[in-house]
């Protein structure tokens, strides 16, 4: 069927083309017109639809990762299907990042240290590129004979200079994991994938520290040590932020098509039958309770197989194999329930 608006369309565009190139041949104007509705009618190809619908995605994926913060490191991401992937990464927690300056935590910036991360990612969109997930991370990091203020929050700064805590010349060792809920986007140019990413939620430390030293204080709310060195630990949360570019290279890809294709499929190999039950209604030879449980059942084989292809376990083959059982059964419905009123 053409739409009118599209014909109208087809019929202006075709008619300026005319006037610029000067043709006035009646009969050229005739096939011309012809030819662009003629083009404009036929079903698109199975090349076409595959090349609309296409989806590529690589299976592998080893990348170099900087966040901004303070960490870089290597990964791996191993995706197992168009919607879900694992990320793995490992690496080195490096002092005194770009934002050291900015954020006044107490000894934030002065670790060194590791860190392995596990990222469970989700992908969504149309074309898979961008993903939300969990950033699941463990690190291990500290320092050696450094002045930081006590304890491991951030200084305390009252409306007094006598608030101002003592300095302590320590060691730290720090055990954390951070569970974090992440968003990121992967654009992949040649092989060569570019992913920014963002994780922010709370890290959850264990610190052991050693004070060697400890400047005075007139305020006597800040206990002073009677010995040294002296030993403690505790434990904290805090708000950990991370956000970076991965830069990597991709390999094996993959390419399955979106839900449409194989809905349009469908809808093309049945184009024929679903015009006849329309006319049949349309002649008032079925009623229109007929041709609206038509359109049901029609629509309810769209619906499952847009529901199967968005599940983790789709399986190309057996999609392809759903058309072929989908136009069966929409001809089937057309013959078991109109046939003898189309011969009438």
């Amino acid at each position: 069927m053409i739409k009118k608006t599209k014909l109208k369309t087809n019929f202006y565009s075709t008619f300026i083309v005319m006037y610029f190139f000067n043709i006035k041949n009646k009969l050229t104007l005739i096939l011309f017109l012809f030819f662009s509705i003629f083009l404009y009618s036929q079903p698109p190809s199975d090349v076409i639809l595959k090349k609309r619908y296409s989806l590529t995605y690589y299976k592998y994926k080893l990348y170099a990762s900087f966040d901004f913060v303070r960490m870089a490191g290597l990964g791996f991401e191993y995706r197992s299907n168009p919607f879900q992937a694992l990320d793995v990464q490992a690496g080195f927690i490096y002092p005194n990042g770009i934002f050291s300056s900015g954020i006044s935590a107490n000894d934030y910036f002065y670790m060194k240290g590791g860190f392995i991360s596990f990222t469970a990612k989700k992908y969504i969109g149309r074309c898979k590129h961008f993903y939300i997930g969990f950033y699941n991370a463990f690190h291990y990091y500290g320092y050696n004979k450094k002045w930081a203020y006590p304890g491991t929050n951030y200084p305390y700064y009252g409306d007094d200079y006598s608030d101002y805590p003592p300095q302590e010349l320590r060691d730290r060792r720090t055990f954390s994991f951070t569970l974090a809920p992440c968003i990121g986007g992967a654009i992949t140019v040649n092989n060569i994938s570019i992913e920014p990413y963002l994780a922010v939620g709370p890290e959850f430390t264990y610190d052991k520290l050693t004070v060697f030293e400890q400047t005075s204080t007139q305020n006597p709310y800040y206990q002073t040590y009677s010995t040294f060195p002296s030993h403690y630990s505790s434990s904290n949360a805090q708000l950990n932020v991370v956000c970076g570019i991965k830069i990597g290279l991709c390999k094996k890809p993959t390419t399955t098509y979106s839900y449409r294709y194989y809905v349009k499929n469908v809808k093309i190999q049945t184009q024929d039958v679903y015009v006849e039950a329309i006319n049949l209604y349309r002649y008032k030879v079925i009623s229109a309770q007929q041709i609206d449980d038509f359109k049901q059942f029609r629509s309810s084989i769209f619906k499952n197989i847009k529901n199967y292809s968005r599940t983790s376990n789709s399986d190309t083959t057996y999609l392809n194999n759903s058309v072929i059982q989908s136009v069966k059964s929409i001809q089937d419905y057309f013959n078991s329930h109109f046939k003898a009123n189309s011969t009438k």
